[in-house]
């Protein structure tokens, strides 16, 4: 009966109501490096003024190209809203926690590398 419990705590102790939504968002922010994960950190915080964990949503799109990401504003909002429910957070109109950029991003590097890899391998092979 204690593992009953001990896993049931688990489960509602994440937000978004268990494991596979948090862990399907965090999934690809896993397989980035220390280095990339610093790299998107600074960003964000480069929009984050008062030092709240948010930033500006008008200002995500800027923060993604800055990072060479770039989505149009339909899918854009469209990814946010997802993620927001994904992570079990409310979505404050006008804010973007540092979880959603986070898992954001990661979603789309991970989702782009190797389509960018064989690019470069195409181009390097015509040289």
């Amino acid at each position: 009966m204690a593992s009953v419990a001990s896993s049931s705590s688990t489960a509602t102790a994440r937000p978004g109501g268990g494991r596979a939504s948090t862990g399907r968002a965090a999934a690809p922010a896993r397989r980035l490096t220390a280095e990339r994960k610093q790299e998107i950190r600074d960003a964000f915080d480069l929009f984050d003024v008062e030092g709240t964990g948010e930033m500006p949503a008008h200002e995500v799109g800027v923060a993604l190209r800055a990072l060479g990401v770039r989505l149009d504003a339909s899918e854009l909002h469209a990814q946010l809203a997802r993620l927001h429910e994904q992570q079990g957070l409310p979505a404050t109109p006008g804010r973007v926690p540092f979880a959603v950029f986070l898992a954001l991003v990661s979603e789309q590097l991970v989702r782009r590398s190797p389509t960018r890899a064989v690019k470069r391998s195409r181009q390097t092979l015509m040289l």
